[in-house]
């Protein structure tokens, strides 16, 4: 028997990194603030720290939509696995070449096209799909925001959120080195 709510606990579990990086960064406000010494500067460190954190948790928390779709979705070794009630199938990071959000499907699917081979719907509501995004993150020159935006109001059709090419194949100088 639990003592608090099921929506509570869905509701913690949904913004749990936000939560923590507003803890952190409450500590390292504290610490700031009337302390001195070491606990200065490790407050110095904690606040951007967990306002970072926040940033990702409110980013995570839009994303997570707590209803259990259709499907598990698994991703090992930069290969995203997809099982699911109809379809499955498997797709290679290194592979993709396109990348799409599709809402005509109910509900919104991802599309990944890997090269040579049919692409792979993943309904945006899979159990694990709310890890996709961080697969993605590998990819060159993804834009997490854009898809972030996408998810939380979908466009009328499907659209392309990320596409390998010869400038997203390989990084150029000036993206390692930062502007002076």
């Amino acid at each position: 028997m639990s003592f608090v709510r099921t929506e509570a606990l869905n509701m913690i579990q949904r913004w749990r990194e936000t939560l923590t990086g507003a803890v952190i960064a409450g500590i390292g406000f504290w610490w700031i603030a009337g302390a001195g010494g070491i606990l200065f500067w490790l407050g110095l460190v904690l606040v951007p720290t967990g306002l970072s954190l926040v940033g990702l948790g409110i980013q995570r928390a839009r994303l997570r939509t707590g209803s259990v779709g259709p499907g598990i979705v698994q991703i090992d070794e930069g290969r995203v696995i997809y099982f699911g009630p109809l379809t499955g199938g498997g797709a290679d990071l290194a592979t993709l070449t396109r990348v799409e959000i599709d809402p005509t499907g109910r509900p919104v699917h991802w599309v990944l096209h890997p090269a040579g081979e049919t692409p792979l719907f993943i309904p945006v509501n899979a159990t694990g799909a709310e890890h996709l995004l961080d697969a993605f993150a590998m990819l060159p020159r993804f834009h997490t925001a854009r898809a972030v935006a996408l998810m939380t109001k979908p466009p009328a059709t499907r659209k392309t959120l990320w596409q390998r090419g010869p400038a997203s194949d390989r990084l150029r100088q000036d993206d390692i080195t930062p502007a002076v």
